[in-house]
């Protein structure tokens, strides 16, 4: 038995047709949620390619291209014995833009890394709204350091980005984070890859997925049990290095954790 009069959202009493196909529907350009008809801004109509299914059970609106702000999707679905919606299921939401990254810094000398790539990588853009003025960084492949200074509002020197997987040095006269615009996920980017000269490297924590804290000792694994042999790090809050070595791996499990966005003890210079 197929009910021929099906509630507002689609469903019919006693129906056995668990399929349905996407008919029409419109988005509309919104001021707010639960916006009037007469506060629309705009309306683009959808047709029957804009809308996908591989079981006529869920259906995906692959929107793209939508500036920041409020819209109402609405769409109407017919199942095969000709039952039509009697009004449009509907659903309203916002854009918002993509939040900045947080990187904490002492004044004084702070030891930094980006837990990701900059979508800008710029001196200017990832220090805006800071006080840092002076950056250092290690190129371990030219075995030289590199540094930028800023004067009267413009950066100057032989450093002009900065790079996920390396740690800067960076002078700042307050507490005032870094706030730097990651890159977004992209599943056809594959896992960050660094690489890794004899001698000293400044390296950077770049986190895996959602994970807060790591051990050195598993954030290095990959150099295998005699690539690296000791690790320094830089405490903003003292002012001072300490060292840590593999004469005691299990002391290096309990001393030595990457934080992504703190300045106290969160990136390393090893040596290989």
């Amino acid at each position: 038995m197929n009910d021929l009069t099906p509630d507002s959202y689609g469903t019919a009493a006693n129906d056995t047709l668990k399929t349905a196909t996407f008919t029409s529907g419109t988005l509309k350009t919104i001021p707010k949620f639960s916006a009037t008809a007469a506060q629309v801004t705009n309306t683009v109509t959808l047709g029957v390619s804009d809308v996908s299914s591989s079981d006529n059970k869920a259906h995906v609106y692959a929107a793209s291209g939508l500036g920041l702000g409020f819209y109402k999707l609405a769409l109407t679905f017919t199942d095969a014995a000709g039952n039509k919606m009697a009004a449009d299921t509907a659903i309203e939401f916002q854009i918002v833009a993509q939040s900045k990254t947080s990187v904490k810094t002492n004044p004084g000398w702070t030891l930094i890394s980006t837990p990701g790539r900059a979508q800008d990588t710029t001196l200017a853009t990832v220090f805006t709204g800071t006080t840092v003025s002076q950056v250092w960084g290690y190129n371990a492949k030219a075995s030289t350091w590199e540094y930028a200074s800023l004067d009267d509002g413009t950066w100057s020197g032989t450093l002009d980005s900065i790079d996920d997987g390396r740690s800067y040095f960076v002078k700042s006269t307050s507490f005032d984070p870094v706030k730097v615009l990651l890159q977004k996920f992209d599943p056809q980017r594959s896992q960050p890859q660094y690489g890794i000269y004899k001698g000293w490297n400044a390296v950077g924590y770049t986190p895996g997925g959602a994970e807060t804290t790591v051990r050195a000792v598993t954030y290095l694994s990959s150099l295998g049990a005699t690539g690296w042999s000791v690790i320094r790090t830089w405490n903003a809050s003292l002012s001072n290095t300490s060292q840590l070595g593999l004469m005691d791996p299990s002391q290096l499990d309990s001393r030595m954790q990457l934080v992504p966005h703190g300045p106290v003890q969160q990136q390393c210079l090893r040596r290989v």
